[in-house]
């Protein structure tokens, strides 16, 4: 087995919650893009979602963008520090959508 295929079974399908707003202002897009290209170096893609609404406990909400990453799982603690870091986040919230992934590839 390759090193190419042993990290492809390592990858599954992870999603993480990126923040739209950032002290009741908006992120700007081009900061967010900023973040797409550092996720993209990492991982190689990324899937972004539409914007949702986050409440916790204290019913306080922000608006969140999901976010699908197909990475491992190093890979995804590294991005969710990176994200942490890059929105001056306290915490950030991830999680495994699945332990399989399969991308097949069709000729058109």
């Amino acid at each position: 087995m390759t090193q190419l295929e042993r990290v492809n079974i390592e990858r599954k399908l992870w999603e993480i919650l990126v923040p739209a707003t950032v002290d009741d202002m908006q992120v700007d897009l081009a900061h967010h893009r900023e973040w797409d290209r550092k996720i993209k170096d990492i991982a190689g893609g990324l899937t972004i979602l539409s914007t949702a609404k986050s409440y916790d406990s204290s019913e306080f909400f922000e608006h969140m963008i999901p976010v699908l990453i197909r990475c491992t799982s190093q890979q995804m603690a590294d991005i969710a520090s990176l994200t942490a870091s890059h929105y001056r986040q306290r915490a950030i919230m991830y999680y495994k959508v699945s332990d399989e992934v399969h991308i097949t590839r069709f000729s058109v």
